[in-house]
């Protein structure tokens, strides 16, 4: 008990305010990001990954052209990671 009452003394005083420091930059760092962006991104890239698996796959009838008529749907939309 007193070991962990000597931590968080030790961890609230001058290296508490370092963490603290620490946190308050980060925050602010992934603040900044545009988070909806890139979750559009990755999803994009996911969607259209898992969909040339499907077509690569000879279990279903899911043809490469349809797979490709997608990828333009999406690119005429403004996701622009749909073709890589």
């Amino acid at each position: 008990m007193k070991a962990i009452k000597a931590i968080l003394a030790f961890l609230a005083g001058s290296t508490g305010l370092s963490w603290k420091l620490v946190l308050d930059a980060m925050s602010a760092v992934l603040g900044r990001i545009a988070w909806p962006i890139i979750l559009e991104r990755l999803f994009t890239r996911i969607a259209v990954a898992t969909l040339n698996k499907l077509a690569a796959m000879k279990s279903n009838r899911l043809s490469q052209q349809t797979v490709d008529d997608i990828k333009a749907q999406l690119l005429k939309d403004g996701l622009k990671k749909a073709v890589e």
